[in-house]
């Protein structure tokens, strides 16, 4: 145990490939509960795994290896000085993948940089005005608590829309409960033109998401905006970004192409869905071809199973393929979130029928369930009550079940 502390980086027996965290945030309580599912690999047999944390309680740890075995740790040490979390398992733990889940919980406070340390303009004086009021005053000021009443609390929302084109534009705060704009200050059509601006309406509401809020359309706006969007009447994030890498691009730009990819082709973007299925086929031929970047494969996966059904499963099959052949945790892990996207729910159901075969590890689950499609929803929940004994069966003892309840009932809920 001794010799893991006062070290600058961590050991090198297990190496963590990716994280799945989930946060839930109370914040009249100012605390915090999460759970974290790592996929991790073990280089060398070991009994401990370090990692970094810092002011946490430590609720519940469990490891799933390559085997499916479930390995519980019997010691858990905070080193507040190192900022290191070291797990301790009485047996040790064997060379290969594995997903490693921990449950915990903490207290927010000025320390935890990952809540509300950030570096925007204005975010110090915030900070400062918190030390300085204390956090009760600065809670009650700020609304934290959400309550509702006088009108002083009211916040002010910068408003901001596009009508039409992106010339016709108008910002100002809302500073009421409610208000009223009226959109023909924006036109100045002639008679004439009159049926073609008609023809032509669009409305944007918090143009580039300035505004920290959400904006609901009454079906007609919904219905011209997306009209919009069909029509190249709106800027295009996906022709700006393309689809292959643009050197000296920021590591934000990179993730926003692969979003944004994967956003249209599960929309039915037609054209994203062509050249997605292009690259695929090119993809099928070399793995290393530069057309389908790791950042966007997971648009092409997606489309794929768009086009996929139970009369027409050669995507589908060939998807399953490249799961099978794929030799990196990432690329098995981006095909699963797509394999059950299909609008066919009978494929879908084939899909979660892999989960009981022994064809895919019973810790990558959880990546299938998260990818189901809108209209395979309920035929998912039926698989799930009709299956409902085998999945306690095999994923009962852990958290994993979680996620299963999760991602059923959920999506039926609404």
């Amino acid at each position: 145990m001794e010799q893991l502390k006062g070290q600058t980086r961590l050991p090198k027996f297990a190496v963590p490939k990716r994280y799945d965290l989930s946060l839930k945030v109370d914040l009249s309580a100012c605390t915090f509960t999460g759970s974290v599912q790592i996929d991790l690999r073990i280089v060398e047999e070991t009994k401990f795994i370090v990692l970094n944390a810092l002011e946490l309680d430590i609720n519940e740890v469990c490891f799933i290896d390559a085997q499916n075995q479930k390995h519980c740790s019997s010691h858990v040490v905070l080193v507040p000085e190192d900022e290191i979390l070291v797990l301790v398992f009485d047996n040790e733990l064997g060379v290969g993948d594995g997903i490693l889940g921990i449950d915990f919980s903490a207290a927010l406070n000025k320390h935890l940089k990952g809540f509300y340390k950030g570096y925007k303009k204005g975010s110090a004086v915030v900070r400062m005005l918190q030390d300085y009021l204390g956090d009760d005053i600065f809670r009650s000021q700020f609304m934290f608590s959400g309550l509702h009443g006088d009108s002083e609390r009211q916040w002010i929302v910068p408003i901001n829309l596009r009508v039409s084109s992106y010339e016709q534009r108008s910002n100002f705060l809302l500073e009421t409960k409610q208000g009223n704009f009226d959109l023909s200050e924006l036109l100045h059509a002639s008679d004439k033109n009159q049926e073609q601006c008609n023809n032509h309406l669009w409305v944007k509401v918090n143009m580039e998401q300035a505004g920290f809020y959400r904006v609901k359309y009454d079906d007609e706006l919904a219905s011209r905006l997306r009209k919009a969007v069909e029509n190249n009447w709106l800027s295009a994030s996906d022709k700006k970004l393309g689809w292959e890498p643009i050197f000296g691009e920021s590591h934000l730009s990179a993730l926003a192409r692969g979003e944004v990819l994967m956003a249209l082709a599960t929309l039915g973007h037609k054209k994203t869905q062509e050249a997605a299925l292009e690259r695929f086929q090119v993809f099928l031929a070399d793995r290393d071809t530069p057309l389908l970047s790791s950042d966007t494969r997971r648009a092409a996966y997606v489309t794929v199973m768009r086009k996929s059904s139970i009369e027409n499963r050669s995507g589908f099959d060939a998807l399953l393929n490249v799961y099978q052949e794929a030799d990196v945790v990432q690329e098995r892990t981006r095909v699963l979130r797509s394999l059950a996207s299909s609008p066919d729910p009978n494929l879908v159901v084939e899909s979660l029928n892999l989960l009981l075969s022994g064809e895919i590890r019973e810790q990558d689950a959880i990546y299938v369930l998260t990818g189901i499609s809108l209209e395979g929803r309920e035929a998912a929940w039926g698989w799930f009550k009709e299956n409902w004994d085998l999945i306690l069966k095999k994923w009962g003892d852990g958290m994993l079940l979680t996620h299963f309840i999760r991602d059923m009932i959920l999506p039926v809920s609404y």
